[in-house]
């Protein structure tokens, strides 16, 4: 459980919110991994009307970012807080919201709860980007900064502003835990070099398309605008309503990086990714997905995609899985995947593999796509060769099951080797039974 405390009652004062918090908080602050190393001592208090922390030393969660030592812990009680709070050293920043903030607004039964919009500053700690900025900006020297229990919104002018922009170049470490970030351009910019984790969790990321068409980067909860990403856990968020993507990282680099748990509805795409080493995409779910689900566009290696649970929205014409490029910067194939244990239905293709090599596919399950179940080498793409497909099973596909374009001496002809593989009909016969 992360570090923010709820309390139910009809009336909630300053000395109920805010020494709650700190009683929690002196027993649970040195095991945070965020907090490793930092100055302790300083707690700044923030309220906009001092309606519910009278005592609050700032109305304006802005100018308290200013003033704050590094390392402080800034409390921000219920209340509307415009933006952009700029950021220019590591501070922990903790929303001490109303025991019912959100309530009527949740469905679902996933890690995360669904949270709704509207929401209400009586109850909530709201960041309002205005028309020159993003909610949150974090620039040099605000690696390690905490994000967490707010309501980020409104970061649509200019085109490129977001409801939470990490600029640091060096930057690390960064905690963004249980906001709801929604009617933003973008929902958050993000990049780390590493060598320290980042982490993401826990957060709704809900219709960030505000710039709308063709405004760049709209529509993406989380995008990495060429930067790495790297050493990052980005797990247990919800993601809804994105016309581009839920997260959009394959501009920059990846290593490290783990996709887990999250949950994608209505999304666009769940994933691209490019240039990733070293990195596990594992147990998300998309339902509705309205293009590839999980899009890998080149010059990946050695990362492990398994778990995933995909489903398409009707009338979806791309992939459940898909492997291709090079695209967007990218300059080779990807090599050395391991795609397994996922499940994909009612796609165009539930996998489908172009300029993929010396890779493995096993145990998948894929089934009613309006094509193929497992397609590879589709012209006219560049081949795939190479691969091990073993124990994947497809059923009730439109055309084939099991299909793969390739030439060279592996399994019935194919460039690549089909083990025990399962399906009802197969181009060439052979690569399915």
């Amino acid at each position: 459980m992360h570090n923010l405390i709820f309390f139910r009652a009809a009336r909630v004062g300053t000395s109920l919110l805010v020494a709650g918090w700190l009683l929690f908080a002196s027993g649970a602050r040195a095991d945070h991994p965020s907090l490793e190393g930092r100055t302790e001592g300083q707690t700044l208090i923030v309220d906009d009307d001092k309606k519910e922390c009278p005592e609050a030393q700032y109305t304006d969660l802005r100018v308290a970012a200013l003033a704050a030592l590094p390392g402080a812990t800034i409390l921000v009680c219920p209340g509307l807080y415009p933006g952009p709070v700029l950021v220019t050293r590591p501070l922990t920043f903790i929303a001490v919201n109303r025991a019912d903030a959100g309530e009527g607004q949740r469905e679902g039964s996933h890690r995360h709860a669904r949270r709704r919009s509207p929401t209400d500053s009586s109850r909530e700690a709201i960041v309002q980007a205005g028309p020159l900025g993003d909610g949150f900006t974090l620039v040099a020297n605000s690696a390690g900064t905490v994000i967490q229990g707010f309501v980020i919104t409104g970061g649509a002018q200019p085109v490129f502003d977001a409801g939470i922009d990490v600029k640091d170049p060096s930057g690390t470490g960064y905690q963004i835990l249980d906001n709801l970030i929604t009617g933003n351009n973008v929902g958050m910019y993000f990049h780390s070099i590493g060598g320290a984790q980042s982490r993401i969790s826990g957060n709704a990321f809900v219709a960030n398309n505000a710039g709308g068409f063709p405004s760049p980067n709209t529509g993406t909860a989380i995008y990495t605008q060429g930067l790495p990403i790297n050493d990052t856990l980005i797990e247990d968020n919800y993601f809804e309503g994105h016309t581009d993507s839920a997260l959009n990282l394959g501009d920059g680099s990846a290593h490290g990086l783990v996709v887990n748990r999250n949950l994608s509805v209505k999304d666009s795409t769940l994933l691209v990714l490019g240039r990733a080493t070293g990195s596990v995409v594992s147990d998300n779910r998309s339902e509705e997905t309205l293009q590839s689900a999980l899009y890998f566009f080149g010059q990946n290696s050695g990362v492990l995609v398994v778990g995933n649970d995909l489903e398409a929205s009707a009338g979806n014409s791309s992939s459940g899985i898909r492997l291709t490029g090079p695209f967007f910067g990218a300059v080779g194939p990807n090599i050395q995947m391991s795609i397994a244990r996922n499940r994909a239905r009612n796609f165009a293709y539930g996998i489908r593999g172009s300029n993929v090599f010396d890779s493995d596919f096993d145990h998948n399950q894929v089934r009613d796509n309006s094509v193929d179940g497992i397609q590879m080498s589709p012209a006219p793409y560049t081949p795939s060769a190479g691969n091990t497909l073993t124990d994947n099973h497809a059923r009730d596909d439109a055309v084939f099951d099991c299909e793969d374009q390739s030439k060279s001496p592996g399994t019935a002809g194919t460039a690549n080797f089909w083990v025990d593989d399962r399906g009802e009909t197969a181009d060439p016969p052979g690569i399915c039974h």
